[in-house]
């Protein structure tokens, strides 16, 4: 099991993350790595922090973003397997360990971990969001996967460097990982592994605006594409359960508006129902992890955010109707 490996971490003014993310690297029970930084340009003190680990350190003469970081890391590094993390996740001292061994097993090319129970940093949002993504992914042992999810994921290099690595779209398509993922599945076979676990910091409410808005946006471009949900998160139900809450929404103020008409009501239990059983067992999970009051806050929290997710796919799907930005389109 003793395979060289390429902990390749891409950096953009982290100076607030990254010592703890690389004292968590360098407490890794797995001790055959190397661990390569990249810097894309930071104007903080990334680089400085960086010098202070025994790590390499490579750097971009201009701000290109992660996809780009990456592929820079994973020329230069000399691993046999690529380790991608980001700057703001903590390891667990196995997290290595489990990579290698998942990755031991010949028919396994490329392992993706997941979100750890507790954030990094404090706060409603942050809390509410970690438990989102971990509940989606908990369970997941060495289930196939779609999307090579660089926030923890390894990878043999022989099947990363034959697919070509990230594509460098533009900023703001945050969709490299998605397609990654649908390359790499050509060939090579992805599993998620719930053992594989990093810490993350999380985003607050005005991020979250931004993560539902721009990433459902591009994601429903890339779904025009490819036609296929994922096993995670992005799956059918979730879907269906996401449009229906702004839908339910919308039939309660029809029958305001129009009492006598029966079919409104009937409709907005339709569509309330249609969410309250997508988003049931999540609303549980955080209700036992956190407490009722939690629950429902995330209640709420979860029936606004289908609001601006609906939105964003409205706008990606109206788009390809009408033909709108074909030059996004021919980016991927």
């Amino acid at each position: 099991m003793d395979k060289s490996v390429s902990v390749i971490i891409p950096v953009f003014n982290a100076s607030r993350t990254l010592e703890r993310c690389l004292a968590s690297v360098f407490a890794a029970t797995y001790k055959n790595y190397e661990v390569v930084v990249v810097d894309d340009a930071s104007a903080d003190d990334s680089v400085s922090i960086a010098g202070r680990f025994p790590c390499r350190l490579l750097r971009q003469k201009e701000n290109r973003g992660p996809a780009a970081a990456r592929n820079l890391g994973a020329r230069e590094a000399k691993g046999e397997i690529l380790f991608f993390i980001d700057s703001d996740t903590e390891m667990f001292p196995e997290t290595m360990e489990t990579a290698v061994k998942t990755l031991s097993r010949p028919d396994i090319d490329a392992v993706v971990g997941v979100y750890a129970k507790e954030p990094l940093n404090k706060g409603f949002f942050p809390a509410y969001y970690c438990l989102l993504k971990h509940l989606s992914f908990t369970g997941q042992r060495l289930q196939r996967h779609l999307v090579f999810a660089s926030h923890c994921a390894a990878i043999k290099r022989d099947a990363f460097f034959d697919v070509g690595g990230f594509k460098d779209f533009p900023w703001g398509m945050d969709i490299e990982n998605e397609d990654l993922g649908r390359r790499l599945l050509v060939k090579y076979n992805i599993v998620m592994n719930a053992d594989l676990q990093v810490k993350h910091h999380f985003a607050g409410f005005r991020k979250l605006l931004y993560i539902f808005n721009n990433r459902t946006y591009w994601w429903v471009k890339f779904f025009l594409k490819y036609k296929k949900f994922e096993p995670t998160l992005t799956t059918k139900s979730v879907g269906l359960a996401t449009v229906a809450g702004p839908a339910a929404f919308i039939m309660f103020l029809c029958a305001l508006a129009f009492v006598k008409t029966p079919v409104f009501w009937l409709g907005f239990i339709l569509f309330f129902g249609l969410f309250l059983t997508g988003f049931l067992k999540f609303f549980a999970f955080v209700a036992r992890e956190k407490g009722f009051l939690f629950g429902l806050s995330s209640f709420f929290a979860t029936w606004f955010f289908s609001f601006i997710i609906s939105y964003a796919a409205a706008r990606a799907f109206l788009g390809n109707i009408l033909f709108f930005n074909r030059r996004e389109n021919e980016c991927y």
